[in-house]
């Protein structure tokens, strides 16, 4: 996994073990599917902390919760974090990141997304 993002997600592990465990829930759905098996080879083979949680048990996945991202710049910034599924059948998720508007770090963060659009 991204080194970067070790850093940046908080708790970092907390919050992978949640994306793997929703990824292995749709992974026991479409074990058969060839490519499917290639990733989560491929996955396994270049991140031991995958290999470890992808053989765990826990099928719960994220759902809605509320995260955390330190920004160097700014922060820890809250946001809430929802897996939306796009398409079941592919096995298609969309991760949605939302900054908490109430918090002083979460409006400096839209700050500078909007500020970075504009330019």
């Amino acid at each position: 996994m991204d080194p970067v993002m070790r850093t940046v997600l908080s708790p970092w592990k907390k919050q992978a073990q949640n994306v793997i465990s929703l990824f292995r829930r749709d992974y026991v759905k479409a074990r058969q599917e060839a490519d499917f098996s290639a990733l989560v080879k491929s996955l396994e083979d270049a991140d031991p902390d995958f290999r470890t949680w992808m053989s765990e048990h826990d099928v719960s996945g994220i759902g809605a919760a509320l995260c955390h991202f330190d920004i160097s710049n700014i922060g820890r910034v809250p946001f809430q974090c929802t897996a939306l599924t796009i398409n079941e059948n592919k096995h298609l998720r969309l991760i949605c990141y939302v900054a908490e508007e109430d918090n002083k770090n979460g409006r400096q963060f839209e700050k500078e997304i909007l500020s970075t659009r504009e330019k």
